[in-house]
């Protein structure tokens, strides 16, 4: 299979992700919401601006230029590069299945909107993030599919960033809104991956100590 044809996936990936990501913030009005809003804090902001910038430039150069920049590839076998193809679709599926049933909850800040309600529904009846797990899933896909560890660091850098230092702030708006009704299902629920496959830390019954306040002021 020729590189050619690797970059064609490469672009129908990046392709679905676009229309996707444009068809479900439309629907939820958050199509006007700012690339570094202040509500995501100057640390992810400066994290989302300093990985963002290679991203941007490299998945321009690999679609448009893909015999520049050298140093940015690494030789990959090509069944490594399928597995990436395929991963990368896996990763837009999950992401479309998130938004699809979000709705009009999306959003891409941790803003919490005036009639949000808590989604338990598709992917969410199992894991509470399945976004930032789509996420992660399609960079780790697209640095194999294109053989670029640029791509590959900095997407997988925002992701997980976003995965670590906002989701502690995310989740605490959640509780603050919905109080024990979401303590409830953070421990029916896996983080990012369904609970009942994953052994030790991810078992749903370990509600963090700093929400416990929350549970007994509402009752058990």
């Amino acid at each position: 299979m020729s590189d050619f044809v690797f970059r064609i996936a490469f672009i129908v990936i990046f392709t679905s992700l676009t229309i996707v990501r444009v068809t479900y913030k439309r629907r939820a009005g958050a199509l006007g919401e700012g690339i570094f809003p202040k509500s995501e804090g100057c640390l992810l902001n400066c994290i989302r601006g300093v990985l963002g910038s290679p991203l941007f430039f490299c998945v321009f150069f690999f679609i448009a230029f893909p015999e520049a920049l050298p140093y940015a590839y690494i030789n990959l076998p090509k069944p490594a590069r399928l597995v990436g193809a395929a991963g990368g679709l896996c990763g837009v599926f999950i992401i479309a299945l998130s938004h699809n049933a979000l709705g009009k909850n999306f959003s891409s800040t941790v803003i919490i909107k005036k009639n949000h309600n808590l989604v338990t529904t598709g992917p969410y009846r199992t894991v509470r993030h399945p976004m930032y797990l789509g996420y992660l899933i399609l960079f780790i896909s697209v640095f194999l599919l294109s053989e670029n560890w640029v791509i590959g660091v900095s997407g997988s850098g925002i992701i997980l960033s976003l995965m670590t230092l906002r989701l502690r702030k995310e989740e605490k708006e959640l509780i603050n809104r919905f109080g024990i009704q979401y303590i409830t299902y953070m421990r029916k629920t896996g983080k990012f991956f369904p609970w009942r496959f994953l052994p030790g830390k991810y078992f749903p019954s370990r509600v963090p100590k700093q929400f416990n306040t929350v549970r007994e002021r509402e009752g058990k």
